[in-house]
């Protein structure tokens, strides 16, 4: 038995290797045809989940602002007696 390390185990019984070449590859094959639609179709599916929340939080924000300004706001004569 030899001494055994990365790059150098021996013979390996039952294990396959499979490998394909960088220049076989096509990255972008469907990505047009197939890829775009089905995540627009992702994305509107989506929309149709969140849009309530979204919306409830950005009404919820935009009521809190304005009820912050207007309870901030200093009332007509509360400092009239100061000196």
């Amino acid at each position: 038995m030899g001494h055994r390390e990365f790059g150098n185990l021996g013979h390996t019984n039952r294990v396959i290797y499979f490998g394909l070449s960088p220049y076989e590859q096509k990255a972008y094959k469907n990505a047009f045809v197939k890829g775009i639609p089905a995540a627009l179709r992702r994305y509107a599916m989506l929309f149709l989940v969140a849009s309530p929340g979204v919306g409830a939080a950005i009404y919820s924000i935009k009521w809190s602002k304005a009820k912050n300004l207007q309870l901030s706001r200093k009332q007509p004569g509360q400092f009239d007696n100061d000196k």
